[in-house]
């Protein structure tokens, strides 16, 4: 009976540790070789459900030692369920190593990887070690860098000459109007000096050779030129009708001149200074001269304005621009549309440098088509420089080459163009050939408010191509504000430097001689 109370005992203890490890799940891997131990703890009878199962480290009894377990950092600690210690030591003695099936006290079945395990062969007292599971290295995602906008010549546009092509930041889309103003009036009244030059020199000469005073004699006559003029240009229209159809004989200038007088149309003053003004002149250049001498007075508010409907593509390397230039005069309050010859440009370009200091190049060419209408070729006399655009007869192509430096406050521009005017609707035409050639300083070129100066001129290479000689001077501001260009400039011609005056052509048969003393120039767009 003694020996069977303690048999019970020990087997109701044994009972209830098999119990407790049958209720925790089993593990994954493989079951690593036991450390060896002291003789004094020997290992519990291995049954087929306590292999697999972890063993829990025994509480510690008053004097025993039991070392820690290396547990690894990044598996998760979920709450476990207590186990029972295993051991039958006796009071006092050193436990060096519990034994266990590759599973830390602290981990869970299936934390540790099937590669990972405790060592064999340590001695008693070292660290079970164990491998970490890898880490994946986490790579970063780069964002594509956006690529840095260039601002080398994106102020360079300039009022008339050739620039560098702008950079698509500057503009990419544009679509609407490009204006051009030019005061026809201005040439008209300098053709109406020049002509009034002719006939008071002529007069002059002839009145005032006896004078004492031949400055003041001159003065005179070309105040008395001046008023024939004016009295000419008061002329209602159907008594000038009647006046220019009586002077097809010149012999009949006087009694024209009575019957407008006595019609009222001019007094007596006037008749006198007109009859004053014809006297030195060829029979047959007076009513020429009569003729242009109304047309010119009356011209005080001729105005003529270039309007260019304007589509533009500006790429990376490439610039295309489509235009229709219209020329519309306003005379006397009446407006007069004429359309002009349409035309394409094909620009290429490139940048080299940084936008602190950077060298640009461009080169391409422009082709006008002859679509223009036969009034519109008066706009040429406007200004030189509009021939290819309103010339209706011609066909004309233009290669141009740019070269320019910009800075952040300055932009050096230059250019040299070739123009070739084919007469594409009048076989009796022979070609017209010149250089259009130029520089320009933009000062503050990348601020809203640009001051722009230009210099351009044109050369002839043929004899048909006289009249486009000629250098202009021009001085203009430009405002860029958001999606609106806007500008005003002033350009006048290099005095000493133009075309002989046979070869400016004739109005009415009358030299103009000369090229208009100044003009204005105004550009206004919508660009994106």
């Amino acid at each position: 009976m003694r020996r069977l109370v303690p048999l019970i005992g020990m087997s109701f203890i044994l009972l209830t540790a098999l119990t407790a490890l049958a209720q925790e799940a089993p593990v994954q891997p493989a079951p690593p070789e036991p450390v060896e131990t002291t003789p004094e703890a020997p290992e519990p009878p291995a049954t087929p459900d306590a292999i697999d199962a972890p063993v829990e480290a025994p509480a510690e009894a008053p004097g025993e030692t039991v070392e820690a377990l290396p547990v690894d950092p990044n598996a998760p600690k979920p709450p476990a369920e207590p186990a029972k210690p295993v051991a039958d030591g006796e009071p006092g003695e050193t436990v060096d190593a519990i034994p266990t099936d590759g599973v830390a006290a602290d981990e869970q079945p299936g934390d540790v990887p099937p590669e990972t395990g405790v060592t064999a062969d340590k001695l008693p007292g070292d660290a079970i070690p164990t491998d970490p599971p890898p880490v994946a290295e986490k790579k970063k995602e780069e964002k594509p860098k956006k690529e840095k906008k260039s601002k080398a010549f994106k102020g360079g546009e300039l009022f008339a000459g050739r620039f560098v092509k702008q950079p698509p930041g500057a503009k990419t889309f544009a679509i609407g109007l490009t204006v051009q103003a030019a005061p026809f009036n201005l040439l008209l009244t300098t053709a109406r000096d020049a002509l009034m030059d002719q006939a008071t020199n002529m007069a002059a000469d002839e009145a005032c050779k006896d004078a004492a005073d031949k400055t003041a004699c001159k003065e005179g006559v070309a105040q008395g030129a001046d008023m024939a003029m004016n009295a000419m240009a008061s002329v209602p229209d159907d008594q000038w009708n009647e006046f220019e159809a009586a002077l097809a004989d010149p012999g009949e200038l006087n009694a024209a001149l009575d019957k407008l007088e006595a019609d009222g149309a001019i007094s007596a003053a006037d008749k006198q200074e007109v009859a004053g003004y014809t006297d030195d002149l060829p029979s047959g250049q007076v009513l020429d001269a009569l003729t242009i001498s109304r047309q010119l007075s009356q011209a005080d508010d001729a105005m003529s304005v270039l309007v260019e409907p304007n589509l533009d593509l500006n790429f990376k390397l490439l610039a295309l621009s489509f235009k229709l230039p219209i020329a519309t005069y306003y005379v006397d309050n009446e407006a007069n549309w004429n359309l002009g010859n349409a035309y394409g440009d094909l620009k290429f370009g490139h940048v080299f440098g940084p936008d602190l200091a950077a060298f640009g190049i461009s080169y391409g060419v422009s082709v006008y088509a002859p679509t223009g209408t036969r009034k519109a070729s008066a706009m040429a006399l406007s200004d030189l420089t509009y021939g290819p655009k309103f010339m209706h007869e011609y066909l004309t192509t233009s290669p141009y080459l740019v070269l320019g430096f910009d800075l952040p406050i300055i932009t050096l521009q230059g250019y040299g163009e070739y123009v070739n005017m084919y007469p594409a609707r009048n076989a009796d035409l022979t070609n017209m050939q010149y250089i259009k050639y130029g520089g320009s300083v933009v000062f503050l070129s990348r601020m809203f408010l640009s001051i722009i100066a230009e210099v351009n001129g044109l050369q002839p290479l043929d004899d048909n191509s006289k009249m486009y000689k000629a250098i202009f001077g021009l001085v203009g501001l430009r405002l860029r504000l958001l999606w609106l260009r806007a500008g005003i400039a002033v350009q006048i011609p290099i005095p000493g430097y133009g075309p002989e005056p046979e070869d400016m052509g004739t109005i009415a048969g009358v030299e103009l001689g000369e090229l208009a003393q100044w003009s204005v120039l105004g550009k206004a767009s919508l660009t994106f």
